[in-house]
């Protein structure tokens, strides 16, 4: 093994969102910031594939205007231009309805019943008012239960709350994600990213580098381990960095396996209580889009979701369309692949009929990883929830989908990397005020 060591303030181990986030905010700070990814290029979940023009996202991806995520990349000055889906299409006993989404357009609504609409109109204006930590410990079917009477209106919380948090586990989920996700969703714009998520990316990682940050790609972080008073990393190029502190930007899982000692310990912990969130997703290049005017088809009717990101972002080339399906699969609940991409196929059939004489490409990935840590109502919801601080290791602190108490899915990640960096700038401005002491 190469024995060489060099010294840094922060060593960052992953080049996802949050990684790229955290090493952004110390390098502002004046932090000496090295981050290190395995994989050949940044981003990780958030990259995105260029195939013939055709702009590919690990999934269907989008950014809302009112989250933590959207405030974080304004405070790091990323720019991007988008677009924002419309014409929104219901699937609810196997026909299509347009979304009610304004008092207008819910009243004149031909899927519901006059009772129906009168419940849906106020459970959503008491929705957007609700304080959603009274409900953490409350589950979404639960409150459902006791809180709705008509199946359509049911239906269709539960179909709008799938689409914001990526997930169909009504009884697990907390209430407390599924009112704040709502309220994301409904209070202001969502962004579907010209160019994808690689836009993102690239613009987390430009602030970083211009503050001074070193990111290196092809080599990972193998050990993390406490030696007089820093942090030693050993590289995978047989390399050694010491480091007052250390981010851990990936699963709790990852990390668990890279930490020594009692860090690695109350990692493992933390990763074997997590609750991961897969899905199942068909995303498919066509031609052209046979049936423009529905886009964007939420089903009522089960777990399913399609939208043609490419009818109002940049993603496929003119006059082309990019079109992701998405299949939101219940944690711990076995699915088979097969028949998981059948429905996605059916769910084609009906918003886009003709579609199957337009593809040019088609990826069906069955077992996709969505988010590492449900915030399920048992454990109370988005607080229990680790991070970013790991006990008993000063100095070492974790970022991702999995932490803290703020924000779902690139809200989590992005919010989490702050958090992380403003806990290690104050430790080491305590550290340096006891030395001057």
């Amino acid at each position: 093994m190469n024995t060489n060591t060099h010294e840094v303030d922060v060593i960052v181990a992953g080049g996802g969102l949050a990684g790229l986030a955290a090493a952004a905010y110390l390098a502002r700070d004046g932090r000496r910031v090295e981050l290190f990814e395995r994989s050949a290029g940044l981003g990780g979940r958030g990259s995105t594939q260029n195939h013939d023009g055709f702009l590919y996202n690990k999934g269907a991806h989008a950014v809302y205007e009112k989250t933590p995520a959207a405030a974080v990349l304004r405070e790091l000055g990323v720019k991007f231009t988008y677009g924002s889906p419309a014409n929104v299409k219901l699937l609810y006993g196997g026909q299509t309805y347009p979304l009610p989404d304004t008092a207008r357009t819910l009243f004149g609504s031909r899927m519901l019943d006059f009772g129906a609409k009168i419940e849906a109109s106020k459970l959503l204006m008491s929705l957007m008012k609700m304080d959603a930590g009274t409900v953490a410990s409350v589950s979404l079917g639960r409150w459902l239960d006791d809180n709705v009477r008509h199946p359509a209106v049911r239906a269709f919380v539960e179909a709008s709350v799938r689409v914001a948090v990526y997930t169909d586990a009504p009884y697990t989920l907390s209430m407390q994600v599924a009112v704040e996700q709502l309220q994301n969703v409904l209070g202001g714009k969502i962004y579907y990213v010209d160019g994808g998520w690689q836009v993102l990316v690239d613009g987390i990682a430009e602030m970083a580098r211009e503050a001074g940050a070193v990111l290196h790609t092809g080599n990972r972080v193998e050990r993390v381990s406490r030696a007089g008073g820093a942090w030693e990393v050993e590289l995978g190029d047989g390399t050694v960095r010491r480091a007052a502190s250390v981010v851990l930007a990936m699963s709790p899982t990852e990390a668990s396996k890279i930490a020594d000692g009692e860090a690695g310990e109350t990692l493992g912990a933390w990763a074997r209580q997590a609750v991961k969130v897969h899905a199942a997703t068909l995303d498919v290049a066509l031609r052209r889009l046979p049936q423009p005017d529905t886009a964007v088809t939420i089903s009522m009717d089960g777990p399913h979701f399609l939208t043609t990101h490419s009818h109002f972002a940049k993603l496929a080339p003119e006059g082309k369309a990019l079109v992701y399906s998405i299949k939101y699969l219940a944690p711990g609940v076995p699915s088979d692949p097969k028949v998981d991409e059948r429905e996605l196929e059916a769910m084609f059939d009906i918003a886009q009929p003709g579609w199957r004489d337009e593809v040019i490409e088609r990826r069906f990935l069955p077992n996709q990883i969505v988010y590492n840590w449900l915030a399920t109502a048992e454990a109370g919801g988005l607080a229990a929830r680790p991070g970013p601080a790991v006990p008993g290791a000063p100095g070492l602190f974790v970022a991702g989908d999995w932490v803290g108490p703020r924000g779902s899915l690139a809200s989590a990640s992005l919010w989490s990397a702050r958090t992380a960096a403003q806990a290690i700038v104050a430790e080491r401005r305590e550290a340096a005020q006891a030395v001057a002491a």
